[in-house]
């Protein structure tokens, strides 16, 4: 249960990190299109509100993340193995579709 914890942990990390960089690649490109139609003036607002979406993204992650752990954590070996494997398949999925599709643009 301590090795699935460490590994539920490690994988909310990583599963967070990657959704602050796509947040931060989104918004940039959205900022990089407004600024080049728009004033410097809204060109700043949209980076502003880009860093502070992005900011709340990944807390609200990290506060989903924290709160899954903690649930399984605190479950029994077995149940805890069977999520954990349900967790790694839909983390791998995502990541090999992120890398096979590439960045979003």
């Amino acid at each position: 249960t301590v090795i699935c914890c460490i590994i539920c942990r490690i994988i909310c990390n990583i599963i967070c990190s990657i959704t602050t960089v796509i947040c931060s690649i989104i918004c940039s490109t959205i900022c990089s299109i407004i600024c080049s139609m728009t004033t410097v003036i809204c060109c700043i607002i949209c980076r502003i509100i880009c860093n502070i979406i992005c900011s709340i993204t990944t807390v609200i992650c990290s506060i989903i993340c924290s709160t899954i752990c903690s649930i399984i954590c605190s479950m029994t070996t077995v149940i805890c193995c069977i999520i954990c494997n349900i967790i790694c398949s839909v983390a791998i999925q995502a990541a090999s579709i992120t890398i096979h599709h590439g960045v979003p643009q």
